[in-house]
């Protein structure tokens, strides 16, 4: 696909009141996308009133160079688009058909600015951002999407991408307008409703704000492989171990190498604290939890648990001689090993280019497959090394009317359980893209 000069598009009518032309050419919603770049290339200056009028940030370009027609990869499937490229480095806009326009730059030169010498596999996501087809998949374009390390699971930290789920509504207002309503949301059922604090054996004391806080083991990622488990146990795995199986777990006999680091054999904590040198307690002991009810704590050293937690904590130890700070690889392979103890060939695979893979996750949601979601240490969000289980999505979409035009916009949400609240916790997946993540799914 080349891009081509506006002037040799098919030229439409440059006078519309409401969603027919006046002289009487063809209504708005059958403009295609060309036809659309090429009314506001003629009427740059009626475009620019319409979105400065509903912006901060103005469109100042003085004309349009280049109009490169694009695919548009949607929620609701393929179509066309065009990349409408202003003057020097006074921006671009994306739009389709039916005066629809999707994406606005008002600065900088995207076709100078990226590697865009094939035109036919360019594309633009309203979920992504721009992308290109390569092994007939799209992907990113922005180096943004590359961000990736091998990271660790750990504790939570303040951030701001976060809502819980009877909140998503007022997040949504309170940070992007009260324009966007929710389009679209799927979900999976079969979700334990527990925290990781709630499955931890072992509970750790640490001094924050001056106070004294039970903290959990840092046992998200093989937490999330549990609460994997138990979804997918509704949803074709029915050999897998049911939310009603449940295993009576002596950390003395499954895990004494680090009971041993914790507990002498006459049963002393040994694992120490942390004093200032004025003796202030500090930071870190380490003790059994007893602190649960009945049903988790049975006395001494054994936990009445959940049959697949304790699958999953026994493969996390037996693999790894410890049950903090795991790696999401390591959640992979505590899925893939546990299913297999029950004859489910399982392959899980990681995703560390995530933004790639918004429409494979709505797939695998669609189709009652949860996903596990890692992130890094980061600003922008409320966790810190830290992995979830995904078991829905939520789109919302704002469209616009701006003078003739509409102002069309998409976020995504990820629905999760995130370990540390019962229910569900939305996800800003729109604000954290090009942030260090990953999503794993059930290679199908």
């Amino acid at each position: 696909m080349e891009t081509i000069s506006l002037f040799l598009a098919t030229v439409v009518c440059q006078s519309i009141i409401g969603s027919v032309c006046v002289c009487g050419a063809k209504p708005i919603e059958s403009y295609s996308a060309i036809d659309t770049a090429n009314y506001i290339a003629e009427n740059l200056s009626v475009f620019k009133a319409a979105y400065n009028n509903s912006h901060d940030i103005p469109i100042t370009a003085l004309r349009v160079v280049n109009v490169t027609p694009m695919a548009l990869i949607d929620v609701d499937g393929e179509s066309q688009c065009c990349l409408i490229d202003f003057n020097g480095d006074y921006g671009y806009v994306v739009a389709g058909p039916s005066l629809v326009y999707y994406h606005v730059e008002t600065s900088g030169d995207f076709l100078m600015e990226n590697d865009c010498s094939d035109f036919s596999s360019l594309g633009y996501s309203t979920l992504s951002g721009f992308v290109h087809k390569e092994n007939g998949e799209w992907k990113c374009i922005d180096n943004a999407c590359d961000c990736y390390e091998n990271f660790e699971c750990g504790s939570a930290t303040n951030g701001t991408v976060s809502a819980k789920e009877w909140e998503i509504d007022s997040y949504v207002r309170d940070r992007y307008g009260n324009d966007y309503h929710e389009y679209i949301s799927n979900y999976v059922t079969g979700a334990p409703n527990t925290t990781q604090f709630d499955l931890s054996m072992y509970i750790t004391n640490k001094l924050e704000n001056g106070e004294i806080e039970n903290w959990s083991e840092d046992n998200c990622w093989y937490f999330s492989s549990y609460v994997f488990l138990q979804c997918i146990q509704k949803h074709g795995y029915s050999r897998l171990p049911s939310k009603y199986d449940t295993y009576d777990y002596d950390v003395t006999i499954e895990e004494p190498r680090l009971y041993s680091t914790i507990y002498d054999s006459n049963g002393n904590n040994i694992s120490g604290q942390l004093l200032s040198s004025s003796g202030d307690f500090l930071a870190y002991k380490r003790e059994l939890n007893n602190t649960l009810s009945s049903s988790v704590w049975g006395g001494g050293s054994t936990f009445t648990v959940p049959a697949l937690y304790a699958k999953s904590r026994q493969r996390a130890y037996l693999k790894n001689y410890k049950l903090d700070k795991g790696a999401i690889w390591q959640t992979s392979g505590i899925i893939e090993e546990v299913a297999k103890q029950y004859g489910y060939d399982v392959n899980v695979v990681e995703h560390p280019k995530w933004s790639d893979k918004l429409d494979s996750l709505m797939t695998h949601i669609i189709s009652g497959r949860p996903y596990i979601w890692s992130v890094s240490k980061d600003a922008l969000h409320d966790y810190g090394y830290h992995t979830m289980v995904g078991v829905g999505y939520s789109i919302y979409k704002k469209q616009l009317q701006t003078g003739e035009f509409t102002d069309t916009d998409t976020k995504f949400f990820f629905k999760l359980r995130d370990g540390h609240n019962y229910g569900t916790t939305w996800f800003d997946a729109t604000a954290y893209k090009g942030h260090i993540g990953s999503l794993s799914f059930i290679k199908i």
